[in-house]
Parts: structure tokens; sequence; C-alpha cells
């Protein structure tokens, strides 16, 4: 475990460029990268420079290796975005992070893990990019029935998609058409 600020800092750098390499990033993963990025992730200081390297670095792990991601490196990547997603990060890490999550969320269906990092893109940023990465994480957590219930517990998500149906995009639109459309199908929507 590496406490030195600085010394950590050279080592996530150095963890940031490998991660430009596919081939690296399998190795990467072999070594459990993501697990033991969790673990250090509570000594992390000088937030939003670590917090932007460490978001491209996961975004960079996710694209190559979505859908080969086993469930355990999953959930920590969604407690690593949890991490980040707070007040005071700056939008274009917030971008990352729903970015990732986006990835994520065409394999990963337990959205009890994922509500509340969805819940903090929401609230802490607001542009299309972000927009768009959250209808399709909306619309592919939808895509598991098992998701409804929980995503209904409230109307906080129903308002969302509706605010997004308003002033997204046309493909975004789209995909919270379809995301709706799947939420009908429970009784407990039109209750909402």
């Amino acid at each position: 475990i590496v406490r030195e600020p600085l010394l950590k800092s050279a080592y996530l750098q150095i963890l940031v460029q490998l991660s430009g390499s596919n081939v690296c990033i399998v190795e990467l993963l072999k070594m459990d990268l993501i697990h033991k990025l969790e673990s250090q992730l509570k000594f992390v200081t000088g937030k939003n420079d670590v917090w932007r390297d460490i978001s491209l670095m996961l975004l960079a792990v996710v694209a190559y290796t979505a859908h080969d991601l086993v469930e355990s490196d999953q959930i920590s990547i969604t407690r690593i975005l949890r991490q980040i997603c707070v007040s005071g990060v700056n939008e274009d890490i917030i971008e990352n992070c729903a970015n990732v999550l986006k990835f994520i969320s065409t394999r990963f269906s337990n959205f009890e893990e994922m509500d509340p990092v969805v819940r903090a893109i929401l609230e802490l940023g607001d542009n299309e990019e972000i927009t768009d990465n959250v209808s399709t994480i909306l619309y592919n957590m939808t895509c598991n029935l098992g998701n409804l219930p929980f995503m209904l517990k409230d109307s906080y998500y129903i308002n969302v998609m509706i605010r997004i149906m308003r002033n997204g995009k046309v493909h975004v639109q789209e995909n919270i058409a379809y995301a709706i459309r799947t939420l009908c199908s429970i009784d407990k929507c039109t209750e909402l």
C-alpha cells in the first residue's frame, strides 16, 4: 500500500499511461488492478487531478474490456465512481464517469449499485454528453426487468426521464421513450 501522495501520484500517472494500450489493460486486469485501485482511494489527495486521471484510466479499461469484466470488477468500478462523483469535482470528470457507467451498464445489471452514481452524475453534471450517457444507462437498466421495481421505488427516475425527453436530442429521446415504455409495463409506474 502506497501512502506517500507524490509517489502515489507518480504510480497513478504510470497506470494512466499504461491504460492507453489494450495489451497493458488486459495484463493490469489480470493483476487485479480494479480492486487494488479501489482499496487505495482512501489515501488519495489532490482530488480533481487524481480523479481526472482515474476516470480516464477507467474509461480506457471499460471501453476495451466492458464485455469481459467480471461482476466484482464492475462493482469495484461503480464504487470508485461513487467516490469520484462528489460535490466540487469538475464537470469533465463527471462526464468521464458517465461514460464509464454507460459502458458498464451494457452488461452490469445491479442497479442498486449504480443508483447512487447515476443520481450523483445527474446532480453534478448538466451537459449534452452527460445527458446522452444517462439516457443510455437508463435504457440499459430497464432492459433488465429485475431493475424496474427498484427504479420505481419513488418518482425520481420518472421525473428525470420526463426532463430528458423535453430537452434531449432525438436519439436521447428515443432511449428514454423505450425506457419509459418498459417502466410503464409495471403498475407502480402509472401510480407515480
